[in-house]
Formats: structure tokens, sequence, C-alpha cells
């Protein structure tokens, strides 16, 4: 003999099925949102920590003396520009003069000056500081998105309870 479900249980399951399918349907956005603003904020928090070990190194100045096109290109037709530049300078720590080499978005005119860090321990470590604006950026931005995510998944229960209460 067939055991067949009887029109309860399959009614039942159902329902259990439709709350899921509506589940996954209305709260989408928080689903995707809040892990990107969690995975922004934990780059923004390593980024920190890069950017935070060259803070108390100390600055001299630099002069340009060479420039070449790494990577990237100029659109002229959205006006966006992924040019990213190996400007070579030379600079001075306690006397003793060394060479070295820091990546940007800019085309350093040659001759021109630059403040740029080094490590005390290591002068060939060399990088151009700029501050801690980018992990501060990221980490704000990953928060923006996590409150954004929350804010939607109240709007939505809200408006499927029906009566506006938890």
């Amino acid at each position: 003999k067939r055991l067949e479900p009887d029109a309860d249980y399959i009614k039942e399951n159902m329902d259990k099925m439709n709350k899921f399918v509506n589940f996954m349907r209305d709260y989408v956005f928080a689903r995707s949102v809040i892990p990107i603003g969690i995975i922004v904020i934990a780059i923004g928090i390593y980024a920190s920590t890069i950017y935070g070990d060259r803070k108390d190194y100390p600055r001299c100045e630099a002069t340009v003396t060479d420039s070449e096109l790494l990577s990237g290109s100029y659109d002229s037709e959205d006006n966006t520009d992924s040019r990213v530049y190996r400007n070579y300078i030379k600079y001075t720590v306690d006397g003793q003069e060394y060479e070295g080499s820091i990546d940007s978005g800019d085309n350093m005119k040659i001759g021109s000056t630059v403040t740029v860090d080094y490590n005390p321990d290591d002068p060939t470590d060399v990088g151009a500081w700029t501050g801690l604006w980018l992990p501060i950026l990221l980490i704000s931005l990953g928060a923006e998105a996590i409150i954004a995510g929350c804010v939607s998944i109240v709007i939505v229960h809200k408006r499927v309870k029906g009566d506006g209460s938890f």
C-alpha cells in the first residue's frame, strides 16, 4: 500500500516553504548589504594597521628623479583615470643619500619635491604618508552599510507584520 501525505501535512509544509521564500525575498537587501559592510570594515581595520605603522615614521623632502607609467589608462570619454605611476626619488637621511620609489596616481614632475616618510630602522623603506583617510573612509562606509541593512530589516518587518509592531 502506498502512503500519501494528507492535505493538512501538505498545507502546513507549503506554508513553511512560502514563509521561507518570502523571508529570502523580503530581506535580500539586508542579507547582501550587512555582510558587505562587515567585510569593508574588516578591510578598513586591516588598512589602518598598515597605515598606522607608518604614522610615526620621520619625514623628509625627496626630489623626483624619474617617473614611469606602471599600469592603467585614461578614458577621455567618461573622464576616468586609472593610471598608476612609479616615481623615483632621492632623499637624504642623517647626511646619507638614498634612492627609492613611491607608487602614486600622480605623474610627478622631474625635479619636484615631495614629502616622504621612512623607516628609521631601514631608511630604504620609504613611502608617501597619506594619512588615515582611507581606513576611516572604509570603516565609515562599512558601518553605513550595516546600518542601512538593519534599517531595511526593521522597515520590511513592519511591512510584513502589517501592524507596525515587533
